[in-house]
């Protein structure tokens, strides 16, 4: 009987687990956060390993870190271009290989080589695994869940990079969180290569066209993410400096933002799914200005913390709307390619959002900063929107049920004599 407790406790877990996320979601979910666990857990311990270990300057810790943005930027559209090609389940194969890789490569002896070419290939294993699960949820859940199925897939990498840094303090040294990092994917290597999902399936089946390197349709709801990123690399650049202007703790502040986004991406992403694109836009757009305003013009510490907050709960819905928006325009066979311009639009947007908020920083002040961020981000809702709405109208009139309106209305504006 005492052995039994613990194993109905378990059982019982996994039941609430799967009444919250639909079961066939988990596993794309749990790569995703496997990929971006690693990640997160060597910033801790990275910095102070290159300078005691190595001898590093500040130029080449920060080279080092970086390498990372730049892999993941460049492999956006290759991992969306295999998605369309052999199936999510191949790019997320591919990319916890390549995660176990760069563990490999951290502990190589090589000095500062094998530490970029390991961030590199961390870049590249989060691309192709969240590319991949990406296209695996899509291809599952009902096109009326599609957003909350990807709010919960936006978790994993959001928890991950939030916990990560915890586990590297606690191992508290490099060696050890390389050799964490290689063995972290084995477990989730092993699943998904017994995984045999649905989506594989029904995409030989299908066959049909090769997908565009860069889909057209995909294009406008990318420049509109790209001007929601510029306006989001305001909070990771400044945030912690504008509050410790007012007297308050940043990481305090970044960890309220960072559990806005996974609150509002686990429990409010169907929001999306029930409103449509073009209203879930307009609500995160709006929710999140309003939080740049707040921080803008923050008296005190905890009012920068409420406005770090709610730029969390409305950075949660544009993703998902443009995303949604996306997916809808584009073929089936393309879908892989939409995410990889989207979250490529993204990568490189922060880039350059992040040397203009520098710019406006150094000249105007850290305040200006949030609120030049809070204009990209409105200009993105209205530069979108009109489009969505549209697009929401076409569909309604094109389906059955709308073309039975349109020709009830037709005949009460003409009526037989």
């Amino acid at each position: 009987m005492e052995q039994a407790a613990p194993i109905a406790g378990v059982l019982g877990a996994r039941r609430r687990l799967a009444a919250i996320i639909d079961p066939r979601f988990q596993l794309p979910i749990a790569a995703v956060f496997t990929a971006f666990l690693g990640i997160g857990a060597i910033v801790p311990v990275l910095p102070g390993h290159m300078q005691q270990d190595l001898n590093s300057g500040d130029v080449e810790i920060g080279f080092v870190v970086g390498a990372y943005s730049v892999a993941a930027l460049g492999s956006r559209i290759a991992a969306g271009r295999l998605v369309d090609a052999r199936g999510g389940i191949v790019s997320v194969r591919l990319g916890l290989s390549v995660s176990f890789l760069a563990g490999l490569l951290f502990l190589l002896p090589l000095g500062l080589p094998a530490l970029v070419a390991a961030r590199m290939a961390q870049g590249v294993g989060a691309a192709f695994t969240f590319g991949g699960a990406a296209a695996l949820i899509v291809a599952m859940a009902p096109p009326d869940q599609r957003a909350r199925a990807m709010g919960w897939l936006g978790v994993g990498p959001w928890g991950a990079l939030a916990v990560g840094p915890i586990v590297g303090a606690l191992i508290g040294s490099f060696g050890g969180t390389a050799l964490f990092i290689v063995l972290l994917p084995l477990p989730a290597m092993a699943l998904v290569s017994r995984w045999r999902p649905i989506e594989a399936r029904s995409r030989s089946a299908a066959g049909g066209p090769h997908s565009r390197l860069f889909p057209r349709e995909a294009m406008l709801p990318g420049v509109a993410l790209g001007m929601v990123s510029m306006g989001q690399v305001t909070l990771t650049g400044f945030l912690v400096l504008r509050m410790a202007g007012i007297g308050g703790n940043g990481a305090l502040a970044f960890g309220a933002y960072a559990t806005g986004v996974v609150v509002a991406r686990a429990l409010l992403s169907s929001i999306v799914d029930k409103l449509g694109s073009a209203t879930g836009m307009l609500v995160g757009c709006l929710i999140a200005a309003t939080g740049f305003v707040v921080i803008a013009l923050a008296p005190a510490s905890t009012v920068g913390v409420l406005g770090a907050v709610l730029c969390g709960l409305g950075f949660a819905f544009p993703w998902l709307a443009l995303l949604t928006f996306a997916f809808d325009r584009v073929g089936e066979h393309e879908k892989g390619a939409a995410l990889g311009v989207l979250t490529a639009t993204s990568d490189a947007a922060m880039f350059g959002g992040a040397i203009l908020a520098g710019t406006i920083a150094g000249l105007l002040g850290y305040p200006a900063v949030f609120w030049a961020g809070g204009l990209s981000v409105l200009g993105a809702g209205a530069l979108v929107i009109p489009a969505m709405r549209t697009a929401r109208r076409l569909a309604r009139v094109a389906s059955p049920q709308g073309a039975l309106e349109a020709e009830a209305a037709a005949d009460l504006a003409n009526p037989d004599v």
